[in-house]
């Protein structure tokens, strides 16, 4: 879901590829946000051949907070145009809206101005999540299976050992342990990779040690929260800067009216990120966790029954290991269930904040004449977006055991297909 930034030092990358209404057309179009970003996102970093050359076929290194800053401050600078641009087109098409009809047969109405107004979200939302997050992550997936093509080609050596010849089982043996030292490697390289992520993630809001950062990306909604993260610690730079134009613009009452449009496109957009995690939640997440637990307690009733009328030991013992795990999908489907509920909590409570905030910004948009007045207005907001996240940011508990991390990846895995 995000755009591709090249490391520094390396070749640089070709970056040139009323309030209830507002609100409830950004429910109806957010679910779509996500998905336009990923896609949008994906084809920028395959585009990139250093990224595919150099990235994962080389050994991770740590990297600096130093290094991250100089990259987030390049990243803005190759976005900044293209940014700008959407923001214009999103003020321009909210002005375009108010006045269009409902609906029509012919020529723009309000559906498809606001659907072109989304769509314009959907490339903003592209180009202001962090580039380095997904590299790391995907080199960690990368890892991870290969990881596990490892593990299974030693339980196929050693099904091979069982019949070998003795001189056979030598060189079995030796695989194995070459196997074993490319997996010490591997999980190596992974814990390097854990720890530039959970540098970023400090420095966009996100403080997790390193038990946290493993159940936060075991959630199925890791990639909505750490991205709204990324995007709120970019949108309150690009507030700053927004501000610094308007400040520059002096008497031009024009300019500093259009820099302040933007920065009410801009809440707008934030509220259209807001309600595609919502309708995610609402229609994808809950509902399937909801299954879930439907279908388990449907297994666990023919599990008892299966337990009652058995009258082997052995099978009896097999049953109850089954409504043992029964019992551990339970529980932690409804934790998850109880997370993601608090989490939707949280989501409203900030959205509603930043309505708030939205609502007087455009009220002044369209009453205040003196540009100093917009540049007092938005110093007084500037906080917003720190003041959201630290509402947003969930209470990430650390994993009872290992086999509770499982059961809850299984179920991110079935949940987010």
């Amino acid at each position: 879901m995000l755009l591709m930034l090249c490391a520094t030092g390396s070749v640089a990358a070709d970056w040139t590829a009323s309030v209830d209404t507002v609100v409830d057309s950004a429910r109806e179009y957010g679910g779509k946000a996500l998905e336009a970003t990923r896609e949008y996102g994906s084809k920028m970093i395959d585009s990139s051949r250093d990224y595919r050359d150099s990235w994962f076929n080389a050994a991770p290194q740590p990297v600096t907070e130093a290094e991250i800053e100089a990259q987030k401050q390049e990243q803005l600078r190759q976005i900044w145009g293209k940014t700008l641009r959407r923001l214009d087109e999103a003020r321009e098409l909210d002005a375009r809206i108010e006045k269009a009809p409902a609906s029509r047969w012919f020529d723009e109405d309000r559906e498809s101005l606001r659907q072109d107004r989304n769509d314009a979200f959907a490339t903003l939302a592209a180009l202001l999540q962090d580039p380095w997050i997904l590299k790391h992550r995907e080199h960690i997936d990368r890892l991870q299976d290969k990881i596990d093509s490892l593990n299974d080609k030693i339980s196929e050596l050693k099904e091979q050992r069982v019949t070998a010849l003795a001189g056979e089982r030598k060189e079995i043996d030796s695989r194995i342990a070459e196997a074993r030292n490319d997996i010490a490697a591997h999980e190596q390289s992974i814990a390097v990779e854990r720890g530039n992520l959970q540098k970023r993630f400090r420095l966009a809001g996100l403080e997790l040690d390193q038990a946290q950062l493993t159940a936060l990306l075991a959630r199925v909604d890791a990639d909505d929260l750490v991205g709204m993260a990324v995007t709120f610690d970019t949108l309150a730079d690009i507030t700053r800067k927004l501000m610094q134009l308007m400040r520059d613009s002096g008497e031009d009452l024009r300019q500093a009216r259009r820099y302040y449009g933007m920065y009410v496109a801009l809440l707008e957009f934030v509220l259209y990120m807001q309600d595609g995690y919502l309708d995610k939640l609402d229609n994808n997440y809950l509902p399937r966790i909801a299954a879930v637990l439907a279908d388990t307690r449907r297994v666990q009733s023919e599990s008892l029954r299966l337990l009652s009328g058995e009258s082997s030991a052995a099978r009896k013992a097999i049953v109850r290991h089954n409504i043992e795990a029964q019992q551990l999908t339970l529980k932690v489907a409804r934790l998850y269930r109880q997370e993601l509920k608090a989490q939707k909590a949280r989501i409203e409570r900030a959205r509603e904040v930043v309505r708030r905030d939205y609502r007087v910004a455009r009220n002044t948009y369209d009453t205040v004449r003196i540009g100093a007045d917009l540049v007092r207005l938005m110093q007084v907001s500037q906080e917003a977006f720190a003041a959201v996240m630290s509402i947003q940011i969930p209470e990430i508990a650390p994993f009872e055991n290992l086999e509770m991390q499982r059961k809850f990846e299984e179920l991110s895995r079935l949940i987010g297909d």
